[in-house]
């Protein structure tokens, strides 16, 4: 988000909006409240995503106002800007989310069960007592989780 309203900063210059029924100017003192309260309060970065998701919609509607009135060339333009910081937002998720049997899983190299085993720690024992109780059956399980660090 933060690389998209430095893409997006020269629209705050070059769109006014003057509206009656506009409710950017609500939403920007909502933002500089916010943004007063959260680093008094905590200087810890997460706690800006409000403040940073309301900055993306109201840059967004002043950038389907410019592109509104943009010649054809400059439109596509933008849209390339865009579509760059998409990509990049979308690294910090695919890293954190994504692993590496979940690539297998879905290349179907492993089924569902396989997978399962490979990512969650307490899965065997679950799977144990699924395979060795009777339907229907009151069942006490306790699963030891161990914690490993690298």
């Amino acid at each position: 988000m933060g690389l998209f309203l430095v893409v997006c900063l020269p629209v705050w210059i070059l769109v006014r909006r003057r509206s009656k029924n506009s409710l950017e100017p609500v939403c920007l003192v909502f933002s500089a409240v916010y943004f007063l309260y959260w680093g008094a309060v905590w200087p810890v970065l997460r706690y800006a995503i409000p403040l940073m998701l309301v900055l993306v919609v109201v840059t967004t509607g002043r950038l389907w106002a410019l592109s509104l009135n943009l010649p054809r060339l400059a439109a596509r333009a933008t849209e390339l800007a865009l579509a760059y910081c998409l990509a990049f937002a979308l690294l910090g998720p695919m890293i954190i989310e994504v692993n590496a049997s979940q690539l297998r899983l879905f290349a179907g190299k492993i089924d569902e069960q396989q997978y399962l085993r490979e990512t969650l720690t307490p899965y065997p024992s679950l799977e144990y007592v699924r395979d060795h109780s009777a339907a229907g059956g009151r069942t006490l399980s306790i699963t030891t989780v161990r914690l490993t660090t690298h």
